[in-house]
């Protein structure tokens, strides 16, 4: 009896350990992302805005390192959406449209539809010249 007890807890372990790994997913949100939509409303003062986005970065030492973005001039309000096409990052920068400028913005982000950052600043006083944006999914090495 005591082997055969022993074997149902074999198999119960493993099935708890089956249903964690799943599980896992829904709690990290380490499934693969499709797309990013971003929102950018002026507050004050500008009808234009500077936007970068890439998917193509690194970040460290509290720094982005762009190897390729996409920098354009935008009319605001600005609602878009950015397809991710299997690169599990995103970043999106804002600020005012020409140096020396000032603008006060809220920049809001959704990932798949979930809400990522929601933030309003007046940009291109006391050095604080973009706001950003940094998604990266980190996935668990099973």
């Amino acid at each position: 009896m005591t082997g055969l007890r022993r074997g149902w807890g074999r198999w119960g372990a493993i099935a708890v350990a089956w249903l964690g790994l799943g599980a896992c997913d829904s709690l990290t949100g380490s499934d693969e992302r499709a797309e990013a939509r971003v929102e950018v409303r002026a507050l004050g003062g500008a009808s234009e805005v500077s936007l970068i986005t890439s998917t193509d970065f690194d970040v460290g030492g509290g720094q982005v390192f762009l190897a390729e973005a996409d920098t354009q001039v935008v009319a605001v309000p600005l609602d878009d959406v950015f397809a991710l096409d299997g690169d599990q990052r995103f970043m999106v920068s804002v600020g005012p449209s020409m140096e020396g400028d000032t603008a006060t913005l809220r920049m809001e982000v959704w990932i798949d539809g979930q809400a990522w950052f929601n933030d309003s600043r007046t940009l291109g006083v006391d050095g604080t010249t973009y706001m950003t944006f940094v998604y990266r999914l980190r996935q668990p090495g099973f």
